[in-house]
């Protein structure tokens, strides 16, 4: 491993901090979507089962199976962002004044939708606007909502500058994939052999099946309404665990759902990255997160190499596989960089096992504890919250504890901000 590849696993380790961070954020919409779904749930169950009889409680098992589905429809991550999907749905009267380069964000679009809107109540541009016209924009204007979804193409975007900002600590300027690379990208990525939507289609197909089955199941056995909604959510004092939302089996599901479709587009806009700069690099390397939790698939691939059309080198006999390998997989894929003199510069390679930094020699073998260790305390506060820095530090919690970010979350326009050009 030469100098630039270390300084290139380090930029990649410190914005993978960030990335958990983010998906900590994430993971806390969607648990409030869930928590949201819960209640809609109970209150359908305890207000329209009043008697048992068939067709009461089909109606109410498909109109909370369309509950479900609704739930889920809004926890799948977005292949547009929120501001392409307004600009799409847009009436084609604002497009005269619509300017893609000062208009950045769904608060803008809103704001000159409302502004049309107030020139047509004032009396101004009636010639232009007509009443059908103007219900077309209050329509269009009372629609814009930030998605509570992951903005897959946003964090396309943001994983690509990112990765960009990494070869510049090793004095490059990478080359970034065009914005149609990008939405194919998000389009195509696959986790685990399916598309991401079809993941979250599958946990809402598995909670509508759990909570139709024990309602029928209830209304068999001639339980009440009371046994039946203690079936269903479950209850702590009697230890009933329900279908899964007190148990947390829904929350873990779409917890390591979101982990895993944020790491997915994330490896595969860096993928795109380092294949733009393949000019550079002879390769790729499998880099594992080597602590107390990881997974024995990821010990056996940890520094396994390919060249750049995937094929095992150095000894490595594993296909490539593009991260994450599996659920909740933390490992990535970086680039193995020419020596200076293959790419033609008659110099010496500085030292392998270390590299200069204002921290002092920093050790190849970089786990997120070493990263953390040698960085400042400001540092460690920043990336995990003061609280949480502090405890860890003491040894008062762990790795293990750290990777869950609770304490200190980042938003997709936080996270942006950290890498604009």
């Amino acid at each position: 491993m030469n100098k630039a590849e270390l300084v290139l696993m380090d930029e990649t380790l410190s914005h993978q901090v960030n990335l958990l961070r983010f998906n900590a954020g994430e993971r806390k919409k969607i648990l409030a979507i869930l928590d949201q779904l819960q209640r809609e749930l109970k209150a359908k169950l305890a207000l329209d089962l009043t008697d048992f009889g068939k067709a009461r409680v089909n109606k109410l098992l498909s109109e909370s199976s369309a509950i479900i589905d609704a739930a889920y429809k809004e926890m799948a991550p977005a292949a547009l962002s929120s501001f392409d999907i307004a600009v799409k749905k847009m009436p084609v009267l604002l497009f005269a004044s619509f300017d893609p380069l000062s208009h950045k964000t769904i608060a803008d679009l809103r704001a000159l939708g409302q502004h049309e809107i107030n020139l047509f109540n004032e009396g101004e541009e009636s010639d232009i606007l007509n009443s059908r016209q103007l219900a077309s924009i209050e329509r269009w204007v009372s629609s814009l909502k930030e998605t509570k979804s992951t903005d897959l193409l946003g964090l396309a975007r943001t994983e690509v500058q990112a990765t960009a900002k990494t070869f510049v600590a090793i004095g490059l300027e990478a080359a970034i994939p065009t914005e149609a690379v990008l939405r194919a990208l998000v389009s195509d990525t696959l986790l685990q052999g399916a598309p991401l939507k079809a993941w979250w289609a599958k946990q809402s197909d598995d909670l509508a099946f759990r909570y139709a089955n024990s309602i029928r199941q209830g209304v068999a056995q001639g339980e009440t309404l009371q046994q039946i909604i203690v079936r269903v959510f479950g209850s702590k004092r009697l230890g009933t665990p329900g279908i899964g939302f007190p148990d947390s089996i829904l929350r873990r599901n779409a917890s390591a759902l979101v982990h895993d479709s944020i790491m997915s587009i994330s490896s595969a806009a860096r993928m795109a990255v380092y294949k733009e700069n393949e000019d550079i690099s002879k390769g790729y390397y499998h880099l594992s997160t080597l602590d107390g939790i990881i997974c024995p698939i990821c010990i056996a691939r940890s520094g396994a190499q390919w060249d750049l059309d995937f094929k095992p080198i150095a000894g490595n006999k594993l296909p490539f596989i593009q991260t994450p390998v599996h659920t909740n997989c933390r490992c990535q894929i970086l680039p193995i960089l020419k020596s200076y003199r293959e790419l033609g510069v008659d110099i010496e390679e500085p030292p392998t096992g270390t590299r200069a930094s204002d921290l002092g020699q920093i050790k190849a073998d970089t786990t997120f504890d070493a990263f953390l260790n040698r960085h400042s305390k400001e540092y460690q506060n920043e990336l995990l919250g003061p609280g949480r820095a502090a405890m860890w530090r003491k040894g008062t919690i762990t790795l293990q504890d750290l990777l869950n970010f609770q304490g200190n979350p980042l938003t997709l326009k936080q996270l942006s901000a950290k890498y604009k050009p």
